[in-house]
């Protein structure tokens, strides 16, 4: 599957080893768009969330709306605390 996401965080070069077939196809300002091929898994989504805020997933729609179920249950967690 090739992904697509913005990153903004302070070394574009951290992601791009986690990733090896990344490459950045365009700067945004202090944003790197990236490019991936990857085997799309469970790895994939906890590799992007790792990243936290400094990443943003472009797509594909299943990855997007994947990271977003993923974090929507994150966010539950927390709401439910204790």
């Amino acid at each position: 599957m090739k992904i697509r996401f913005l990153y903004t965080g302070p070394s574009v070069e951290a992601v791009l080893d986690k990733f090896p077939t990344a490459s950045v196809v365009r700067r945004h300002g202090e944003a790197a768009e990236i490019t991936a091929m990857v085997e799309y898994s469970r790895g994939t989504i906890m590799e992007l969330l790792s990243q936290g805020r400094w990443v943003k997933v472009l797509g594909p729609k299943q990855l997007l709306d994947d990271i977003q179920t993923e974090i929507g249950v994150m966010k539950k967690i927390y709401d439910d605390s204790i």
